[in-house]
């Protein structure tokens, strides 16, 4: 009687458990993770685009049209989902790019051109940095990877990726 009892109890620890572990390996991202990202024209008359990205790989995309840069509005773009392989990939360009190192401005004296802003929080680590008309390696690399998994009309663009 007490093995009866005792088998369906051992079957549900052990589905719990294997619950628990497929949700650590799929979810394996920081659960703090927070990108927001923005690119665009320095000039008024240019479009800038902005990108959020939350943990569990939802996103979304704003555009502010040069019309209204000045007052807004910023118009919501679109909604995109990221795998959790693309996650994965986007928190490994993060971790290997030294983002966190870096300053939080490059900036050329050019007064045209375009600008790249990100900023991510991620395993208890911020940062933010801003680049205009300078390539920045560290946030270059992860915007572009970002734009590799985002739909086209939310891809960011700015000098320093252009090919």
């Amino acid at each position: 009687m007490l093995r009866r009892r005792f088998v369906p109890l051992v079957a549900v620890l052990f589905l719990a458990a294997v619950a628990l572990i497929r949700t650590q390996v799929a979810g394996s991202f920081p659960e703090d993770f927070l990108l927001i990202a923005s690119a665009g024209g320095i000039p008024p008359w240019k479009e800038n685009r902005s990108i959020e990205l939350l943990a569990d790989g939802t996103g979304t995309c704003f555009v502010t049209h040069p019309q209204h840069r000045d007052v807004g509005p910023i118009v919501k773009h679109g909604r995109f989902k990221l795998s959790d392989a693309e996650m994965d990939t986007l928190t490994d360009v993060i971790n290997t790019s030294g983002f966190f190192s870096l300053d939080h401005e490059f900036l050329s004296d050019t007064e045209d051109g375009t600008y790249a802003f990100l900023e991510i929080t991620m395993n208890g680590q911020a940062n933010q940095v801003q680049s205009e008309n300078v390539a920045v390696p560290g946030v270059d690399d992860i915007i572009v990877a970002l734009n590799s998994m985002v739909p086209k009309a939310c891809r960011l663009e700015y000098n320093a990726i252009l090919p």
